[in-house]
């Protein structure tokens, strides 16, 4: 009869489960491969990873005030309204390219059905949006809004409204330094058309626009 071998001495001959040197060192180097995947703090895991978006940066709030002149025009059955000059104030905020802004403006007409005179023809609220380009030195720009008629007119009543369009295709800018800016556009059509109904008046303008604008 044979009796299994009890391993209880402590040299190699007396038990056949000693301790494999090669077995041994290959155990050691995947344990520690093991430690060192671990051992990967969340920072380091975070700094590999891509690189997050920076912040959005703020909205510019912008001011202008701008005059117009207009020797070109088409005025529905007003044949006696033809020139017309004005100023505007513009005020809002731009993204980078893009902008939005209010405008209220005072378009004053030249009347001359027997002789010259001055009308304070319509006052115009819009808003608007603009996108600029070439490295903000130009700009294109629609506004829409209502038109108020302030002056009675051989036809018209004060108080009437209506609409107003304004559309820029290409205005140029000169910065003048870190805030204020020149801005220039050389020929823009707006429509104002403060009344509607009867016999509308309806004033197609052919502008052109000098400002200075601040920006904050």
């Amino acid at each position: 009869m044979r009796f299994p071998m009890v391993c209880g001495g402590s040299g190699p001959r007396r038990c056949g489960c000693a301790a494999n040197p090669a077995s041994n060192a290959r155990l050691g180097v995947l344990g520690g491969l093991a430690l060192a995947c671990f051992s990967v703090s969340p920072r380091t895991a975070a700094a590999s990873g891509p690189p997050s978006a920076g912040p959005t940066p703020p909205p510019q709030a912008f001011v202008a005030l701008d005059g117009f002149g207009s020797v070109l025009s088409e005025a529905a059955d007003r044949s006696n309204l033809s020139l017309a000059y004005g100023f505007a104030v513009e005020g809002g905020a731009r993204w980078s390219r893009f902008g939005l802004f209010g405008r209220l403006e005072q378009d004053i007409w030249v009347a001359s059905e027997f002789e010259s005179r001055v009308l304070y023809g319509a006052t115009n609220l819009a808003v608007g949006a603009e996108f600029r380009y070439f490295n903000g030195r130009a700009r294109t720009s629609l506004a829409l809004g209502p038109s108020i008629l302030v002056s009675d007119t051989l036809l018209d009543e004060a108080g009437e409204v209506g609409f107003y369009c304004m559309l820029r295709p290409v205005g140029l800018r000169w910065p003048l330094g870190e805030t204020f800016t020149l801005a220039f556009d050389p020929l823009y059509p707006t429509i104002v058309a403060p009344v509607l109904s009867r016999i509308p008046l309806v004033r197609v303008e052919y502008r052109t626009g000098l400002g200075l604008e601040a920006e904050f």
